[in-house]
């Protein structure tokens, strides 16, 4: 299916009132149901302008999901994808959450790079040797994985992009500036 500017619009704020009011998002009917990962940033971008210039959230960071083969496999992507990290979808360590009816989430264990300028998408791919001159700090964290797609595992890898790559909380520890000796 393709969207107008007015469907990725109005697709966004539909995302956006699910996860306000907490209700499960159910799976977009046939012929209403997109599957391009274009569409699902799209989308995406669109939520970002939204809980930034109408609700005031501050963009932090941003977070990839389905890094490894068993991942992408399970969601259909062919290739890793990103979420953006918000001031008000972040904790600092400890932290004490809620936990939503008909959220679905994983805790997910990880080591964040906290990075000292950004790296100019014209020069990707990046090696670990330009990962690692860039990495200002690396930090503690526990991703919440969550959306409320029901199933979560059967809208595929554009609706889960479309839902900022189902992040549902990001809590982070105290970054740790001299990393390079640890093994």
């Amino acid at each position: 299916m393709s969207l107008d500017e007015t469907g990725i619009e109005e697709r966004a704020r539909e995302m956006l009132d699910h996860r306000a009011r907490g209700i499960a998002h159910p799976p977009q009917p046939e012929g209403a149901r997109f599957e391009d990962i274009e569409t699902g940033y799209l989308i995406q971008h669109a939520g970002d302008r939204i809980l930034r210039e109408e609700q005031g959230y501050k963009r932090i960071g941003y977070k990839i999901a389905a890094p490894n083969a068993g991942a992408r496999k399970l969601l259909g992507v062919a290739e890793p994808f990103f979420g953006r990290i918000y001031d008000r979808t972040a904790s600092r360590s400890p932290a004490e959450l809620p936990s939503g009816a008909g959220f679905f989430h994983v805790y997910e264990p990880e080591i964040a790079l906290q990075m000292g300028a950004d790296l100019a998408p014209g020069q990707a791919p990046f090696d670990a040797a330009a990962i690692e001159a860039n990495t200002r700090a690396v930090l503690p964290a526990i991703e919440i994985i969550g959306t409320y797609f029901s199933p979560w595992n059967g809208v595929g890898g554009a609706n889960l992009i479309s839902d900022n790559a189902a992040l549902g909380h990001w809590v982070f520890g105290a970054p740790v500036d001299d990393w390079s000796g640890i093994d």
